[in-house]
């Protein structure tokens, strides 16, 4: 086996690696911070795979973008945008049809 064919199975398989413990350090963390709200996370969907998503997870900001549906402390069930990245913290919009609207922990 030569080195070049190494890298060239390799380096996609750690990518794609990178990319499933990414997806699942920021569940967490959105999990972590909705439940910091006194919510509890119903689910959390990753927007399609293109280039705007591409763009989105690596270009941009360096967040991730998510759309994620809980049921707040009064019992209501939403959905919600949320953007989280490892060095920026955690952001929910308040409801998804403000989404500058940001909500904090208390």
């Amino acid at each position: 086996m030569t080195w070049g064919l190494v890298a060239l199975i390799g380096v996609p398989l750690s990518f794609a690696g990178l990319l499933v413990l990414m997806g699942y350090w920021d569940r967490r963390r959105i999990e972590d911070h909705v439940n910091s709200l006194g919510w509890t996370l119903l689910s959390v969907s990753s927007p399609p795979v293109g280039p705007r998503w591409m763009a989105d997870w690596f270009i941009d900001s360096g967040e991730r973008l998510y759309w994620i549906e809980v049921q707040d402390d009064k019992g209501a069930q939403r959905g919600m945008r949320c953007q989280t990245s490892y060095l920026g913290g955690t952001y929910v919009s308040e409801d998804a049809t403000d989404p500058l609207r940001i909500v904090m922990p208390k």
